[in-house]
């Protein structure tokens, strides 16, 4: 069966095929150049708007992780430092050195000792301004200063918590618009892609067909075909060299997925054959794709290395 020409579906793919293509075409001159000036300016301004579109995710990604990281380390504290205020409310409640009725000034229950709930962002900000509030209130009905930790203590791990999970809700609408502005570019890629295979098949038309894909490859176009089973087998490991369980394998444009071992070895099999596109995908672990060539009915083995998030 003959090969038929496949457009780039992922942002990868459109990545590397706008890349190749107009590697090609800053190079030529108006003497052997293949497009038409209208496609290589298409082509050209929108490799630039999808490498920018790109490194923007990249960096919406990166800035998230920190965010991540910091809202982590500041929910944490501010999980203690609600805990311990609440404890000490209740010890001295439960020591008679706190009226039990103190508990409405934080919104709480007096009929009960029961803690507030502090699981979500939501939750903290709701918990940490009421006992901002609620230590304001009591103390100016008299109510002794409170310690472990006194309101002073509280009032800049509260501040801190606040401000950090606001940079890391921003940090998320950031990334979630920048894969929005990528994901849109995608659709005027492939167009652009298309474009340009198009005039490329035009050009080289006199080609026998194996000519025309070698060309065409080496301008990032893709061709695959269904034809005898093949196999693709390897291990994948981590960075360590230690072999991952579990990972999810498929092939572009495959719906059904194969998983890897305790030993981290896998195996896909599949019909498909010429230019085709092996999918890694398992949590904790940043997405792996690999272009690779199929024989018809061939065996291939790819050894993978996910990357850590």
């Amino acid at each position: 069966m003959s090969l038929g020409r496949e457009l780039p579906r992922t942002n990868k793919s459109c990545q590397i095929a706008l890349n190749a293509a107009t590697a090609i075409e800053k190079k030529s001159t108006s003497e052997n150049t293949i497009l038409s000036v209208a496609t290589k300016e298409r082509l050209i301004k929108m490799n630039d708007n999808f490498n920018t579109a790109v490194t923007n995710v990249i960096e919406a990604e990166q800035a998230q992780r920190v965010a991540s990281e910091d809202a982590d380390t500041n929910r944490t504290l501010s999980r203690i430092f609600i805990g311990c205020y609440f404890s000490t409310l209740n010890n001295g409640i439960r020591l008679n050195k706190i009226p039990r009725d103190a508990r409405a000034f934080y919104d709480l229950d007096i009929s009960n000792n029961r803690m507030p709930d502090i699981n979500t962002d939501e939750c903290i900000i709701e918990c940490g301004q009421l006992v901002i509030d609620g230590d304001a209130k009591r103390v100016l009905g008299g109510g002794a200063a409170m310690a472990y930790p006194t309101i002073l203590e509280f009032t800049p791990v509260f501040t801190a918590v606040k401000s950090a999970i606001s940079a890391f809700s921003t940090s998320k609408s950031n990334l979630i618009n920048a894969q929005a502005i990528l994901n849109n570019l995608r659709t005027d890629a492939k167009a652009v892609c298309l474009k340009v295979y198009n005039e490329l098949e035009t050009y080289y038309s006199d080609l026998e067909m194996p000519a025309r894909r070698a060309v065409g490859r080496i301008w990032g176009e893709k061709f695959s075909s269904k034809g005898k089973p093949a196999t693709i087998v390897g291990i994948v490991t981590n960075a360590a060299g230690l072999p991952i369980s579990c990972v999810e394998f498929y092939l572009q444009g495959v719906g059904v997925k194969f998983i890897s071992g305790i030993d981290g070895r896998y195996a896909v099999n599949t019909t498909l054959n010429g230019d085709l596109i092996l999918f890694a995908k398992s949590p904790g672990y940043k997405d792996s794709q690999t272009d690779l060539m199929m024989a018809d009915g061939g065996n291939l083995v790819i050894n993978i290395v996910m990357e850590s998030h």
